[in-house]
């Protein structure tokens, strides 16, 4: 039997306990993010911000941990990767914070869309850097360049120079 330890995704982004409603909007811009984990400087868990969780009229500023909450949201490392991903159909979540006996955070077990599997690190390292952009729009650069003539004035040139070859 498979366990919760050796499917979860063991780099987890975390965000501390001052991490604000906005910053957690913020990081649910991307469409993979289901679940902000709210993570102590010691490492435990002390809550977890899903969307629904901040649909509300919270100011962008207030602190984001209040709204979040661990029941229901977290497996123990050795509990049985069928029985996880049943009760995440049941619930209709996809992810689900690791946590040790004593609350730590272990890491994450990510529901895939499809609801076939969960994500590794690697899918998510593959995904990440495959979704880096390209910059292919930028052909030119303005130039500006101040030159002191011998008056002790400044006269200022600017000039549009061709960039090739530019690529990330």
């Amino acid at each position: 039997m498979r366990t919760a330890s050796e499917a979860m995704l063991t780099t987890p982004v975390r965000h501390p306990p001052s991490a604000t409603v906005g910053e957690i909007r913020d990081f649910f811009r991307d469409g993979h993010v289901h679940a902000a984990l709210i993570v102590s400087p010691a490492g435990y868990l002390e809550a977890v911000v899903e969307r629904d969780d901040i649909l509300g009229g919270q100011a962008p500023d207030a602190t984001a941990a209040p709204l979040g909450r661990l029941a229901g949201r977290t497996v123990p490392p050795g509990a049985g990767l069928a029985e996880v991903r049943q009760a995440m159909a049941t619930t209709g979540r996809r992810r689900a914070a690791v946590t040790s006996a004593d609350g730590r955070l272990l890491g994450l077990l990510c529901l895939k869309a499809s609801k076939t599997g969960f994500c590794s690190d690697h899918d998510v390292h593959a995904r990440a850097t495959s979704a880096l952009p390209v910059q292919t729009a930028v052909t030119t650069v303005a130039v500006r360049v101040a030159i002191r003539v011998t008056n002790g004035s400044w006269r200022v040139r600017e000039k549009l120079l061709p960039i090739e070859g530019l690529r990330r």
